[in-house]
């Protein structure tokens, strides 16, 4: 657990029962692969205090890091996370890999971030919402997953949706 702050995890899947939710509440972070059903997961993070200090913020860095979501996740979330940036799972190809069935992404609230992941190469995303990215200033080539030589990628091949609200700093 984090000191100063708590990270609370709300873990929702299709086919548990409660009993089997309660039992999620005790399954530690790194261990989610573990879960080969789990089918949506949301990350709330909460703070005790109003500022977050360099170590704290290294702490869920590495905390998400060891997140790694299993292959069956379709909607996940990320709320109020502090952290610097995203976790290394969430980089490059290794990221549509991870979760190549997901259809639903939210990112809210993410304070410190100053771009977002590649996420253009997620090929069964159809739902996509970026709210309260507020230190976000550009969504360039990297963003869509599209790599500089090629031009053969596609880059969101089934979003149907996607809502992009309050980033202040965005300039492109």
């Amino acid at each position: 657990m984090v000191m100063g702050f708590e990270a609370f995890i709300s873990l929702l899947t299709d086919f548990l029962q409660d009993e089997a939710v309660m039992l999620l509440r005790e399954l530690k972070i790194g261990h989610l692969n573990e879960l080969p059903y789990l089918s949506s997961l949301k990350l709330h993070y909460f703070k005790d205090q109003s500022i977050q200090t360099e170590g704290q913020q290294l702490e869920v860095e590495v905390q998400l890091d060891m997140t790694i979501p299993p292959y069956s996740l379709r909607k996940f979330g990320l709320y109020d996370f502090f952290g610097r940036c995203f976790p290394k799972w969430m980089a490059l190809s290794l990221f549509q890999f991870c979760v190549s069935l997901l259809i639903k992404l939210e990112f809210k609230g993410i304070s410190s971030w100053t771009q977002l992941p590649s996420l253009g190469q997620l090929f069964q995303l159809k739902q996509l919402k970026i709210q309260a990215t507020t230190k976000v200033k550009n969504i360039g080539p990297e963003f869509l997953g599209v790599g500089i030589n090629s031009t053969t990628k596609i880059a969101f091949q089934k979003l149907e949706m996607v809502y992009i609200n309050k980033m202040d700093e965005l300039e492109e």
